[in-house]
């Protein structure tokens, strides 16, 4: 008899989120070349992990209890989202050096 069964949660990530990371991708590739595809990468890479253990990341107090998020490694953006079922729902990528109030409208807008 095999371990329990491992379950991967399906990731939404709508074009504002992929508006925000092409936005960094592109100040980052600006700074040095090949940086921007590193961050796409470590996106993606998070993503992935998200997947796997949605749960594992912290709350996000500042938002409700089903929002979550998790730091993007090696660059400092975060990602928050909400699991919906079988589905993560990605809301925001977001520079931590930003404006937290900023975080909490734009959170706001792309609620589901």
């Amino acid at each position: 008899m095999g371990g329990p069964e491992k379950v991967s949660y399906r990731v939404d990530v709508d074009d504002l989120v992929l508006d925000d990371l092409q936005s960094g991708c592109t100040w980052y590739e600006d700074q040095h070349e090949g940086l921007g595809e590193r961050f796409a990468a470590a996106f993606f890479s998070c993503l992935d992990e998200i997947a796997e253990h949605p749960f594992a990341c912290p709350r996000y107090l500042g938002a409700g209890a089903d929002l979550r998020h998790t730091l993007i490694e090696d660059f400092p953006y975060a990602v928050y989202f909400r699991v919906v079922g079988q589905c993560v729902i990605v809301s925001i990528v977001f520079h931590g050096s930003r404006d937290p109030a900023t975080l909490r409208r734009g959170l706001r807008r792309r609620s589901p």
